[in-house]
């Protein structure tokens, strides 16, 4: 199929996109969320290992904003507040300010792609669906994928630094405000990393941390018991 027409293509399925999603839709847009993945989540990702599930990526979320806490608290699942309580090490986490006085934290037994899920809820998803490029096409703006093109008037591209610049730098003749934009967004850049997930034996006892920081190390940066 080609042509397919919204007034707004979002490409990115995380958090943001389907936040930015819900926004529109909400003010009376028809919106679109194409995401290359099998789920939505993005960086919330949660996979299940015997039946438990596990995080990698996000452990939890923080904030102070009343609207995000509201956003999390309306999850129907079963929240965990103030997770984690328990912290060892003193090394650095990559997000300081969730342990700043004020900060409220949270996660779901359930694992963190419950709140995501919760956020897709009523739109309309397209699961594995990969952008590969964006040209204009009058007022128009089309995204072509693997198989079906789309055309809106308006594209949001919800994805990392790196990723954005690649979709971008398929708009033909590089308009000013396209060369603009992935200069901007060359100076973003992502760290890359390792995610481990691994299940105890049956009976063996559990840490006494929930978070734990390691000091001086420069690998391990977390390390999470859920």
């Amino acid at each position: 199929m080609s042509g397919k027409v919204a007034p707004v293509v979002i490409v990115g399925a995380g958090v943001a996109g389907l936040s930015c999603a819900r926004a529109l839709s909400a003010a009376g847009r028809r919106v679109v969320v194409l995401e290359r993945a099998r789920g939505v989540g993005g960086r919330c990702a949660t996979r299940r290992l015997e039946g438990q599930p596990l995080d990698h990526g996000v452990a939890f979320f923080h904030g102070r904003d009343p609207e995000f806490l509201a956003a999390l608290r309306a999850v129907p699942a079963a929240a965990v507040p103030g997770w984690p309580a328990r912290i060892s090490g003193s090394g650095r986490p990559c997000q300081p300010d969730a342990f700043a006085p004020g900060e409220e934290r949270l996660a779901f037994a359930e694992g963190v792609s419950a709140f995501p899920k919760h956020l897709s809820a009523g739109l309309d998803v397209r699961l594995e669906v990969e952008a590969l490029g964006v040209e204009a096409a009058g007022a128009a703006v089309r995204v072509r994928t693997g198989g079906e093109v789309f055309e809106a008037g308006t594209v949001v591209l919800a994805l990392a630094a790196e990723q954005a610049q690649a979709l971008l730098a398929t708009v033909p003749g590089a308009p000013p405000e396209v060369a603009s934009a992935r200069a901007l967004l060359r100076m973003s850049r992502s760290q890359p990393c390792l995610a481990l997930l691994a299940l105890y034996p049956e009976g063996a006892p559990p840490p006494e941390w929930q978070a734990c920081y390691p000091e001086g190390s420069a690998i391990l940066q977390l390390l999470s018991h859920q």
